[in-house]
C-alpha cells in the first residue's frame, strides 16, 4: 500500500505498489498444500475450505458507511462463516488523504488501506492482499488461513458498528495507526505490520495484553506453539 502524504501523486502509486504483494494469497495457498494434512488443518479428514462459500461481516462507523453506500441492511446480518469472524472498520485522514482501518474482533489484527472513493470499491480485494501478506509475515500457512482469504474475495456485508467496546478499541488502534503515519513516515502496509508487534487489551479477550499474531495462530493454527511474551517479537 502507498505511503500517505500531502502529495496526491504518491497515493496514485497504489496499483504499482499492490503488484508487490498481490500474489501473497497464491503463495499462501501453495504453501498450505505442501504441508501434511494434519499440519495444515489439524485433522485427518481434510476438507479444503475453498470449496465452501464463505462471507464476512464488517461493522463500520457511520462515517465510513456514508462513503461506502452499501445496500441497506434491513435486519441484523447472520454471523459470517469465515474463520476469524467479524471485522470492524473506520475511516480517518492524514494530510487530507483518507485511510481505512479494519480490525478483527477476535484477534485484534489490523489492516490499513487507502480510503478514496475508488479504493473503497475494491476494499475487499485490497484487504485480502494485505491480510495474505500479514499471514506470510507471521508464517501462518493453514487451511483456515486460506478460508479467511477466500472469504475476502467477495464483498463483505457492511453494517453499523453498535458495539461500544469495539468502537473504543477501534478508536485507540486508529489513533495508533495515525501516529505511525504522522511521526514515523511508514507505508500503510508497514503500519499494519507494526500493529502486529503492538500489544493491545480488550475486556472481551481478558485482562492481559495480547499480541495479534498469538491470537491468529490460536484461531488459524490451533496446534501451533504460541511464542512466549518475553521473546523477540519483531517480524522483520
Amino acid at each position: 500500500c502507498p505511503h500517505f502524504s500531502a502529495n496526491p501523486g504518491v497515493i496514485n502509486t497504489l496499483k504499482d505498489d499492490r503488484v508487490g504483494y498481490a500474489s501473497n494469497r497464491h503463495r499462501c495457498v501453495a504453501r498450505c498444500r505442501q504441508q501434511p494434512t494434519e499440519q495444515c488443518c489439524g485433522a485427518s479428514n481434510f476438507h479444503h475450505p475453498t470449496c465452501d462459500v464463505t462471507m464476512t461481516v464488517v461493522r463500520c462507523s457511520q462515517k465510513l458507511l456514508k462513503r461506502l453506500r452499501p445496500a441497506p441492511v434491513l435486519q441484523e446480518p447472520a454471523p459470517g462463516d469465515n474463520p476469524l469472524g467479524e471485522w470492524c472498520a473506520d475511516i480517518d485522514f492524514i494530510d487530507r488523504q483518507p485511510f481505512v482501518v479494519l480490525m478483527n474482533a477476535c484477534s485484534g489484527t489490523i489492516l490499513v488501506l487507502p480510503g478514496r472513493a475508488a479504493d473503497l470499491k475494491v476494499l475487499h480485494e485490497m484487504a485480502a492482499e494485505q491480510l495474505a501478506a500479514l499471514f506470510s509475515a507471521c508464517k501462518i500457512y493453514s487451511a483456515s488461513a486460506i478460508a479467511e482469504l477466500d472469504a475476502w474475495q467477495q464483498p463483505p456485508t457492511f453494517t453499523r458498528n453498535s458495539n461500544r467496546s469495539l468502537v473504543a478499541s477501534m478508536n485507540q488502534r486508529k489513533f495508533e495507526a495515525w501516529t505511525q503515519f504522522a511521526y514515523n513516515g511508514l507505508t500503510a502496509f508497514n503500519v499494519a505490520v507494526r500493529m502486529l508487534e503492538t500489544p493491545f487489551s480488550r475486556k472481551e479477550l481478558g485482562r492481559d495484553f495480547h499480541f495479534a499474531p498469538d491470537l491468529l495462530r490460536k484461531h488459524l493454527m490451533p496446534s501451533a506453539t504460541v511464542i512466549p511474551l518475553f521473546t523477540d517479537r519483531r517480524l522483520n
